[in-house]
């Protein structure tokens, strides 16, 4: 501002410098910017301006692409490159915003939910039906639940835990729907706009900045490649135990002094920051209310999930034992809910799966996370590698901002610490069919961040410019990895129509009672008729179907009918996930296309549906006489006939679907 002081100047021009002058230095203020001395509303139409042609360019993009391109990369190899440039620029705006001002809410909040719709809702955009067989799967135990009014424990061990089954089925009957699967589609978006709230409320009270709380919900989204949002029990349950430690963390914490702390180094009894106590000044009825808030989520997080409520446990626990939660008995609550539901409310799964709810342990359960998980294909191993390097990004991230708290001896919280390495112990005692370290990763991210970002010098809001655009890059950096973590995977986690057009032909030409079989367990079927048919899927344990007589055997002679279903995500998941040859599933069906027991009944481009001929009765019949199990178009004779050959590779042992 020298221009100020610069003698000589027009009479007109020095009129306006001492008017700038005394402006200026009324009561020590400073002038204020363009954009603060604009109205209100004016100020809130420029903060969603960015945010509102994000989502617009969005919307508009992503309806042109063509969804069955999709490559060995995933999602990526078909997302338009414009929607890499939206992401730059909302970051770009995001970061500009919080140089401002960290109270600029609404928009804020604009730009958080275009980044959401932006990653999160990019496959339910680009297409044409919801991803992901598991989710469809849990559709089929919602609408047998709203069929037969009580779960199937007998049928499934998630039944089990049956809570959010329940819950969606009383909501879904009172508003008389009989299927979950309208659902499915926007559940991942959901889910992660709702993770935010209680995610901020934790980042706000333990850093107690805005602005840090906004930067640690900005990288949450960014870095959430885990994929656990989809519609399910673990995806709702997340949310509950975000919002219960939400609860803990601002209403009921505590500073008193940690135990033992007076004999440790000054240096570490100096980095422990003592958390704030009960930052909310709560009446006894609002204390009373929260405290009920606390048990019904409990409740639900135990019926709903068996591995969620062990790390609420687990978590809790060590917060009380630290002295960093004022409600000292509710460790014994949730220890007592959850032994509870176990003992009684699951008694039909514990009573033959001792091994596999007590984990294997040790060496084994790190090796069904880890090691494990590194086969299949080149693209699906890189996959996996940036999976567990941004995993190890995050926590190395974390260690350096603790690290540095301690060089500036500024203290961190206690209790960000303890949440973050409480559910650690997981890994080592059970492998949770090989997803242990996704769940961990998944648990601990938020308080990850927060480690992290408690480790930054100074406010965010002294920014310099340069600062901001290399955080927004930084940021656009980031998304197109999260795409290829989260979404590289895509070749048969997606859901083709022609998938779901077989299906529902087969439920038509299959009679109630029928064997269904699926070549491989990704496969989308049981999201209506769960309990009408004998479903049977090859689970890559044994080589259940190298052989036709290996396939008959598993098809046994049902009187009703037999059925077999080969889809593209089925080959494409043996191909990608486990390492299978490239041409693994046009070879099998070249070869069933030619042999006399698969009578070809329906087919498209993503599916085809065979019956099966029992051969014994055919030949009793007489020469000429073809009996088959199920449905025989017009006695057309088959389409195609195949034989299997007997030379079926060796196929690894796995539970369930690999991701």
């Amino acid at each position: 501002m020298q221009f100020l002081k610069a003698p000589g100047l027009h009479p007109r021009t020095e009129r306006r410098r001492h008017k700038l002058v005394r402006r200026l230095s009324r009561d020590g203020a400073e002038h204020p910017s363009l954009a603060e001395s604009l109205p209100p509303y004016l100020r809130a139409l420029g903060e969603l301006a960015v945010p509102t042609a994000a989502v617009g360019g969005t919307l508009l993009i992503t309806h042109r692409v063509n969804p069955n391109a999709v490559g060995t990369w995933g999602l990526i190899t078909v997302t338009p490159w414009p929607i890499f440039l939206i992401a730059a620029v909302l970051s770009l705006s995001f970061f500009a915003l919080l140089r401002v001002s960290s109270r600029n809410g609404l928009g804020l909040c604009a730009h958080v939910f275009a980044l959401a719709l932006l990653l999160h809702g990019l496959p339910s955009l680009l297409e044409q039906e919801p991803r992901f067989s598991t989710a469809w799967l849990h559709a089929g135990f919602v609408s047998a639940i709203i069929e037969y009014k009580h779960p199937l424990t007998a049928l499934d061990a998630r039944f089990s835990w049956p809570g959010f089954f329940t819950g969606v089925a009383a909501i879904l009957g009172i508003a008389g729907q009989n299927s979950a699967v309208p659902l499915l589609r926007w559940t991942p978006l959901v889910l992660n706009i709702a993770y935010v709230l209680p995610v901020y409320i934790i980042a706000r009270t333990l850093l107690q900045s805005r602005t840090r709380a906004w930067l640690v919900i900005w990288l949450f989204l960014l870095t959430n490649w885990v994929g656990q949002d989809y519609f399910s029990p673990q995806g709702a349950s997340y949310f509950l135990l975000m919002a219960i430690m939400a609860i803990l963390v601002y209403a009921f914490a505590s500073s008193r002094e940690v135990p033992g702390i007076r004999w440790l180094p000054a240096w570490a009894s100096q980095m422990v920051k003592r958390d704030e106590a009960g930052i909310a000044n709560l009446t006894t009825g609002q204390g009373a209310g929260l405290l009920l808030v606390l048990l019904v989520a409990s409740l639900a997080l135990n019926m709903s999930h068996q591995l969620t409520p062990v790390i609420l446990t687990l978590d809790v626990t060590v917060l009380v034992l630290a002295r960093r939660c004022a409600l000292r008995y509710f460790p014994l609550i949730l220890l007592v809910l959850l032994l509870g539901w176990i003992s009684y409310g699951a008694v039909s799964f514990w009573s033959g799966h001792l091994g596999a709810l007590f984990g294997s342990g040790g060496t084994q359960s790190v090796s069904a996370n880890v090691s494990q998980r590194i086969t299949g294909s080149s693209p699906h191993v890189n996959v996996v590698y940036e999976r567990l390097l941004l995993s190890a990004v995050i926590w190395v991230f974390a260690a350096i901002g603790v690290l540095r708290a301690w060089r500036s001896r500024r203290g961190i919280s206690l209790t960000a610490i303890i949440l973050a390495l409480a559910p650690f112990p997981v890994l080592l005692a059970q492998s949770y069919g090989g997803e242990a370290q996704l769940r961990l990763y998944f648990y601990t991210l938020p308080f990850m961040l927060i480690l992290g970002v408690a480790g930054l010098p100074g406010e965010l809001t002294s920014l310099t410019r340069r600062s901001t655009v290399a955080l927004a890059i930084a940021s656009s950096i980031i998304v197109p990895l999260l795409l290829i973590a989260r979404f590289g995977n895509e070749q048969f986690e997606q859901v083709r129509p022609g998938e779901i057009t077989a299906i529902e032909r087969l439920y038509q030409v299959a009679p109630k009672g029928a064997t269904l079989v699926s070549i491989t367990p990704n496969v989308i079927w049981r999201y209506r008729d769960l309990a009408s048919y004998d479903y049977k899927a090859d689970t890559l344990e044994e080589s259940a179907f190298s052989t036709p007589h290996a396939i008959r055997a598993v098809m046994g002679n049902s009187s009703v009918g037999s059925y077999l279903l080969i889809t593209r995500a089925q080959t494409a998941y043996v191909e990608i996930a486990h390492g299978y040859p490239s041409n693994w599933g046009s070879e099998v069906e070249s070869r069933l296309a030619l042999q006399p027991q698969f009578h070809l009944i329906y087919e498209n481009p993503d599916a085809r549906i065979y019956d099966v001929v029992i051969a014994a009765s055919a030949q009793r019949l007489g020469a000429g006489t073809r009996l088959t199990t199920g449905h025989q178009k017009n006695g057309r004779r088959p389409a195609r006939r195949a034989r299997l050959g007997h030379g079926g590779m060796a196929r690894r042992s796995v539970t369930g679907v690999r991701r």
